[in-house]
């Protein structure tokens, strides 16, 4: 029996993830700031961003968002997350 195609996709999508928390790790002031007072980082090979922001010398990861959702709901969103 062949393997689902899908097989081993949640493994990519939590190393994609992994991924982008280690950007944050390596450089939290050097990501997209396109809504206030949020950092974003793109997943490799996902249509998701995760956002975060800077409390002091710290990342405070925020959310998980799908990329393609309107911005003014991707805002509302994070301003509730203040």
């Amino acid at each position: 029996m062949k393997p689902s195609p899908r097989a081993g996709a949640g493994e990519r999508f939590e190393s994609a993830f992994k991924r982008a928390l280690q950007q944050v790790e390596a450089g939290v002031t050097t990501h997209v700031q396109p809504f206030k007072h949020f950092h974003r980082v793109c997943l490799p090979d996902y249509p998701y961003n995760l956002c975060y922001r800077l409390v002091g010398d710290r990342a405070v990861i925020t959310a998980l968002l799908y990329s393609r959702f309107d911005p003014k709901r991707i805002q509302k969103t994070l301003g509730q997350r203040i």
